[in-house]
Parts: C-alpha cells; sequence; structure tokens
C-alpha cells in the first residue's frame, strides 16, 4: 500500500513538473512572440532618417548660428515631428524637436518635478537612440494632444526664465523625463552614462509652433552658460 501511494505520488510529482515546465515554454513563446511583434511596429513607425534640418525648423537659429551647426542625423516618424541630433561647434550637443503642446500663446506652462531613480514607464515600448554620453528614447505610437508639460528629474534642475519668447531651465541631471499627464506615461526619457550631464532645456514659441531643445557639452570640462541656447535662437517673426 504504502509503495503504491509513493508511486502515484511520484507519478503526480513528474506530472505536476510537466505541467509547469510546458506552461514556462508557453509564457515564454508568448514572451517572445510579443517582443518580436512589438520590435515591429516600433521599427515600421520609423520613416527614412535624413541629414538636412526641416526647413521650418532652421528658422529657429540665428544665420550666425547655423553657420556653426552640423546636422547629424534626422529621426523621422509616423507619429511624431523630426527629432534633430546636432553638433554646434564640434562643442555642444543639441536635440532639437517641436512638441504636441496645444496650449498658445505662451508662455508655456512646465511643471518640475524631482524625483530619484527616474526612469521609464514600465510596459511602454520605447525607441532608443544613443547620443554623445547619453541616450535619448521617446515613446513608441501616437501622441496625445497637450496642454501642459511635466520635467521630472534626478540631479539639479531650476528654472532661468519664463516669458512670452519662452521658458528654460539649467541643470546637471542623471536622467530627465518629459510627459504631458499626470496619469500618461512618459514620453521623452534622456538618461546620463555613469554620471551626471549638464543640460539646458528650452522651450520656445516659434510660428505658433512650441519647440524643445535640448544642450549639453560633449566634454564635462567644457562650460555650458544657462542662457547658451536662448543666444542661438533667431530674433526674427518669433511668433
Amino acid at each position: 500500500m504504502v509503495s503504491f501511494t509513493m508511486r502515484y505520488l511520484l507519478i503526480n510529482k513528474k506530472l505536476l513538473i510537466g505541467i509547469i515546465i510546458g506552461a514556462l515554454f508557453l509564457y515564454l513563446g508568448f514572451r517572445i512572440n510579443k517582443a518580436a511583434n512589438d520590435m515591429h511596429a516600433t521599427m515600421s513607425e520609423y520613416l527614412p532618417q535624413t541629414f538636412i534640418l526641416p526647413k521650418e525648423d532652421s528658422t529657429i537659429f540665428s544665420k550666425e548660428a547655423r553657420e556653426k551647426t552640423k546636422v547629424l542625423i534626422v529621426y523621422n516618424h509616423k507619429f511624431r515631428k523630426p527629432i534633430s541630433f546636432l553638433s554646434f561647434d564640434n562643442k555642444y550637443s543639441i536635440i532639437l524637436f517641436q512638441t504636441n503642446y496645444i496650449d498658445n500663446p505662451s508662455p508655456v506652462k512646465v511643471t518640475l518635478k524631482k524625483k530619484g531613480n527616474l526612469d521609464r514607464t514600465v510596459g511602454v515600448i520605447y525607441n532608443v537612440i544613443p547620443g554623445d554620453g547619453f541616450t535619448f528614447q521617446h515613446k513608441a505610437g501616437k501622441l496625445i494632444a497637450a496642454n501642459k508639460i511635466i520635467l521630472s528629474f534626478d540631479g539639479e534642475l531650476a528654472s532661468q526664465s519664463n516669458n512670452m519668447e519662452g521658458t528654460n531651465f539649467f541643470g546637471c541631471i542623471e536622467s530627465l523625463a518629459m510627459k504631458y499627464e499626470e496619469d500618461e506615461p512618459q514620453d521623452i526619457f534622456i538618461a546620463s552614462n555613469n554620471r551626471k550631464k549638464c543640460w539646458e532645456i528650452l522651450f520656445i514659441n516659434k510660428m505658433n509652433k512650441i519647440y524643445c531643445l535640448l544642450a549639453s557639452p560633449n566634454d564635462s570640462k567644457q562650460v555650458l552658460k544657462p542662457d547658451f541656447l536662448y543666444s542661438l535662437i533667431s530674433t526674427a517673426d518669433n511668433n
């Protein structure tokens, strides 16, 4: 009787282990298939990359600034405006893109939130773009129309100005995230590589469109002035 019970328990134990292993394989297969589908969907959102700044974006900069600005690459996308990676005077990295902010006229309403261990939103797919000493990531999929911007950061970041021309912030941070509603996932996430990196973030109104510009020195010894981006902006046709 004992021997029969032991054999019965052993058979059921093996059956249970088999069921668990089978379930794990099914779950793993599901996750791999989902990841492959997500990757395909993400890649299908991209349009061909270009190396010329879009005409309407180029008017942001003054003539003198344009002469010192080199376009590294422009990422074009189905659901958002182009994201341009620029180099100024071979010393500064600049990221430029048009936001989906619709509440004009300016100034732009920006809320700052300091957070430790800042990260992307869990369960959301992000496109990752490597930069000079940092990674820039943006959420895949369509964007919502925004009437405010929420900037979260890990480090030190302070407002420098807030007027009809624009709103800018300056500081040294490990990471930065941007979204448009409290209950929405992060839309933009920037993480420095291994150390804090100094950034100026500028939101500016040009032709009734709100642009975001981010600037950081390529060399940590290079000084970045808090109004660096303002000094590059064209004063013509500001609205």
